[in-house]
């Protein structure tokens, strides 16, 4: 599953390290590797990150099919 947990895990806004987060979270670092290197998550778990982040879970996962058809859409759309 597609995600943004690397990008915003290392922005300015956090600067967290792969066990900060985990900690954070509840989880191992190696669930939070697995997680940005696009492995699927629980929604609990996917619920536990987007809290860390203080964001919605859809600005933070999404579908590799959803994010190429929103790329793909006619202007109209837009």
């Amino acid at each position: 599953m597609k995600n943004i947990v690397k990008f915003l895990r290392r922005s300015q806004e956090f600067d967290w390290t792969q066990d900060q987060l985990a900690e954070r979270v509840g989880v191992s670092r190696a669930t939070i590797s697995a997680i940005e290197n696009g492995a699927s998550t629980s929604i609990e778990i996917g619920i536990r990150i987007a809290n860390a982040f203080n964001r919605d879970p859809r600005e933070i996962f999404f579908a590799d099919d959803v994010a190429h058809s929103l790329h793909e859409r006619p202007k109209e759309y837009t």
